[in-house]
């Protein structure tokens, strides 16, 4: 009998080690905690946040198609909140201070902020935040302004999707983003240059949907693996460049709706 309960206790013991490593990542530090309960104070939308609370285990939270927390050794990786705003959040909200929040959030690696209602510049801060950071997504929002150089230092984005904002102005130099394979800045008022210098890597961009209102960069022939190109619903003038036709991965291209000759 007390070969059995040692037995027993050794097994509870075991099974306790066994799980300790995915109970500890699950469960976040207070800090990162207290910084979800900011960003609600923040946003307040979609209803879903407005649950949350000092004993809200964040990494528990059920995951859907317009929502989900993801974490790892006590810190958020992923942040998606999808929303279907078609207005700007209260005049008391500010763009400056959601990213102060967003950049102590230092592990993570998909930021998705769509359709809130969120409004204002993208602030150069955006360089403080997470150095893991591969996706960010803040499409169908009211954002205005240029969008800052600073961006260009998020060395590891994989996707950057700033479309149906309110940009305008001209692109920053992306060719630090060399990681980069998704650019979509479509849907806003940038122009008139288009954009001069682009991440080499890129498969898919999507410039639609602006001013631009120069001839097609040279610059495009070096973007041997890009797969997927719309620059329609500009502004583009001057003739179809030769290149264009002999890009090597290149198979859908839409011009449309431009000053092209």
């Amino acid at each position: 009998m007390q070969n059995s309960s040692k037995s027993y206790a050794f097994s509870l013991t075991f099974l306790y080690l066994l799980l300790l490593p995915s109970l500890s990542e699950s469960q976040l530090t207070s800090s990162e905690s207290r910084t979800l309960l900011e960003i609600q104070k923040h946003l307040q939308y979609p209803p879903i946040l407005r649950s949350w609370s000092n004993s809200t285990n964040f990494c528990y939270l059920p995951s859907s198609p317009s929502f989900k927390i993801l974490c790892f050794s006590g810190h958020v990786t992923e942040l998606t909140v999808t929303g279907n705003r078609t207005a700007k959040l209260p005049g008391n909200f500010s763009s400056d201070s959601l990213f102060t929040v967003l950049t102590k959030l230092s592990n993570l690696k998909t930021l998705s902020l769509v359709s809130l209602g969120i409004s204002g510049p993208l602030p150069p801060k955006i360089i403080r935040l997470s150095s893991s950071l591969q996706s960010l997504n803040l499409s169908s929002n009211f954002i205005s302004g240029t969008i800052p150089k600073e961006i260009s230092s998020l060395k590891n984005l994989r996707n950057l999707v700033l479309a149906n904002n309110l940009f305008n102005g001209s692109v920053p130099d992306l060719r630090g983003l060399s990681n980069l394979q998704e650019l979509d800045l479509g849907g806003n008022k940038l122009g008139p240059e288009v954009v001069p210098s682009l991440a080499s890597n890129l498969i898919t961009v999507s410039l639609k949907n602006n001013s631009f209102g120069s001839k097609i960069p040279e610059q495009i022939k070096k973007l041997n693996k890009l797969q997927s190109l719309d620059l329609s619903s500009n502004k583009l003038v001057g003739s179809i460049p030769r290149f264009m036709l002999s890009l090597p991965s290149l198979q859908n291209l839409s011009l449309s709706q431009n000053l092209l000759s």
